[in-house]
């Protein structure tokens, strides 16, 4: 049975916050406002402290540096009351995501035309920026989240006829291999190469060592749903944010 609280700690180790507040049972981040993720509270340890006490801790973190609170939740989130108490304080519910996970068979493939670093280049960081508006909108947080990374990572840029057609990057710990930020060029969609590019980093990920794939999707996505569905990944569980209004 998978581990809820080992993949959120480890998908948090590849993705992390740029300023970290280890409090009572939760780990607080933020990083600039860039990406929910790298900008929310995760309650996944036990708590001894008064409850609404720690909210109001969490709530002046978030403030002090002027980003909404954010509580990225689980089932497993603790204590277990804690959803129906941020309810109870005006936190709405937004951006529910499942967690997609897969077996890598270790299986070769040709990845002739996909350009990997093990650094963000300038050349990805380029390609990135350029395919994604919101990371080009927050390129000085984006590279200090990167900078931030401990774990193997990898930055990749498929590649056709020379041209950048679409970018992703990946990071590895233990057995686990993320995938994160795949994005295709707007003029390249429908093409096939989403589907591509995630099944090289599938085997890029059993090249180096790992045994599970792991991503994050929003619920509404029901395109990218099908497309990682049809790769054979199968939801592992769900998380949802509890947002300050």
């Amino acid at each position: 049975m998978l581990d809820i609280r080992k993949l959120e700690e480890i998908s948090m180790n590849a993705w992390p916050g740029v300023y970290v507040r280890f409090y009572d049972g939760w780990v607080m981040r933020c990083a600039g406002g860039y990406t929910n993720r790298a900008n929310s509270i995760l309650p996944l340890y036990e708590s001894r402290e008064d409850l609404m006490r720690k909210i109001n801790e969490a709530e002046r973190f978030c403030s002090s540096r002027g980003l909404q609170t954010i509580f990225k939740m689980t089932s497993i989130s603790l204590p277990s009351e804690l959803d129906r108490a941020l309810e109870s304080q005006g936190y709405v519910e937004r951006d529910r995501a499942i967690v997609l996970t897969n077996e890598l068979s270790g299986a070769t493939r040709d990845l002739s035309d996909l350009d990997i670093f093990t650094t963000p280049s300038r050349e990805w960081l380029g390609s990135f920026t350029r395919l994604s508006k919101k990371a080009a909108e927050n390129e000085h947080w984006l590279g200090r989240i990167l900078d931030s990374i401990v774990p193997d990572a990898y930055y990749l840029i498929l590649k056709k006829s020379e041209e950048a057609v679409g970018c992703a990057m990946a990071v590895r710990e233990d057995e686990y291999f993320g995938l994160f930020g795949i994005t295709i060029g707007q003029e390249y969609r429908r093409m096939g190469y989403g589907k591509e590019l995630t099944e090289k980093l599938m085997a890029l990920g059993g090249r180096e060592g790992a045994r599970v794939a792991y991503l994050q999707v929003d619920i509404v996505n029901d395109v990218a749903i099908k497309l990682y569905s049809s790769l054979s990944f199968e939801e592992a569980y769900q998380y949802w944010y509890r947002v300050k209004v």
